[in-house]
C-alpha cells in the first residue's frame, strides 16, 4: 500500500511543470534505532545511507 501511496504521490509532483523531475531517492522503516522510524538515503551506487536525526532546533532540510 505505501510504494502505491509514494507512487500516486509522485505522478501529483510530476504533473507539475516543476516536479517533472522528481524522483523516490530513499525510504522510511518502521524502526530503526530507539524504536524510531528510521529514514533511509539511496546513494548513487545503488546502497542506502542513514540520514540522522536533527540535534538542536529543526529545521527544513534543503537539497
Amino acid at each position: 500500500m505505501e510504494k502505491e501511496a509514494a507512487q500516486d504521490c509522485l505522478d501529483a509532483i510530476r504533473g507539475h511543470e516543476l516536479g517533472k523531475m522528481a524522483q523516490v531517492i530513499g525510504e522510511v522503516r518502521e524502526k530503526g534505532q530507539h524504536d524510531m522510524p528510521l529514514v533511509l538515503l539511496r546513494t548513487r551506487i545503488g546502497g542506502l545511507r542513514i540520514v540522522p536525526v536533527l540535534a538542536g532546533e529543526p529545521l527544513p532540510r534543503i537539497c
